[in-house]
């Protein structure tokens, strides 16, 4: 059985009755290059990965070696909406992803994320069902003694890097409402909003990501000199959390924001969902999904 990545190009490649230069000219690639991968002296990025799977209609896993499984692949255009939510998305993909990072192998973490992408899941699923459980599980794996501060370090350093990566290009940031996000006070744990920030980005909102230890006279100056509509605030823990209270508290005596609204979020707010009402937010997200439906009924898009 065809066993190596090489092995399975070219027993596909045989298969449709084409030399290595028709395979070479489709990807628009040298035949010596389709050589090198079939003899595994070579391996391809990920873009001309994704077109083999495509152009052979087979799984990525299954050119990876993951399973032997080669039932043709019908691309997701093809399939029905239905079967588009059921089969689109893989619950092992975020372990997958954190064990890829705990060896140090990037380009298997990055893997999983654009195989998700390019299934079609949207940014905050990748988020919610990828990122979040791998930095939650790294963290417990730091408790417990099963994992050091250097790797759990290294993790939160590339989430944070493909964070970057999985953003619109600048070409192609729309010019919606503007929502300003923030960690409260030096809460040091800022992914979370990013993700939140990268996917309100994504569904056509102007985002400006404000970081964390934000005074709140600079907070004052931002809703003053921008056309602010929303401010995203999160809190990783409870002490964070009267931080987010004296923030809104000091918006809310000002009368020229009342037509901002605020949401919140994050791990502070997990163990007392209502929490957000007491502290005079309009909303609580408790995951990325829902704060971008959230934002967007709060302005009523």
């Amino acid at each position: 059985m065809n066993t190596t990545f090489g092995e399975r190009i070219r027993g596909l490649r045989r298969g449709k009755k084409e030399n290595q230069k028709e395979l070479a000219s489709y990807l628009g690639l040298s035949q010596t290059t389709i050589a090198n991968y079939e003899n595994n002296s070579r391996f391809p990025n990920d873009t001309t990965l994704i077109k083999l799977a495509d152009y052979f209609q087979v799984s990525l896993d299954y050119l990876l070696g993951r399973t032997d499984d080669s039932t043709p692949f019908i691309p997701l255009n093809q399939q029905s909406t239905k079967i588009n939510e059921e089969h689109r998305f893989d619950q092992g993909w975020s372990s997958r992803y954190l064990e890829a990072l705990i060896r140090t192998d990037i380009k298997e973490a990055w893997r999983v994320l654009v195989l998700a992408s390019q299934l079609g899941n949207p940014l905050q699923t990748v988020y919610d069902k990828i990122l979040k459980p791998a930095l939650y599980k790294a963290g417990e794996l730091w408790q417990i003694g099963k994992l050091d501060v250097a790797q759990e370090h290294f993790i939160t350093s590339e989430t944070e890097r493909f964070i970057a990566l999985l953003r619109k290009k600048p070409s192609t940031i729309t010019t919606g409402p503007l929502v300003v996000t923030f960690a409260a006070g030096d809460d040091r744990h800022t992914l979370g909003i990013r993700m939140v920030s990268s996917a309100l980005e994504e569904a056509g909102y102007n985002v400006m990501f404000l970081g964390n230890q934000l005074p709140f006279n600079s907070l004052h100056f931002i809703l003053s000199q921008y056309p602010v509509k929303v401010v995203a605030m999160s809190a990783s823990h409870p002490v964070y959390i009267n931080n987010i209270s004296f923030m809104v508290n000091n918006m809310r005596k000002n009368t020229a924001f009342d037509h901002i609204n605020v949401i919140v979020g994050g791990q502070g707010f997990h163990e007392s969902p209502d929490l957000w009402k007491e502290i005079g937010s309009d909303a609580y997200g408790e995951d990325t999904n829902t704060a971008v439906k959230l934002v967007s009924a709060l302005l009523g898009r």
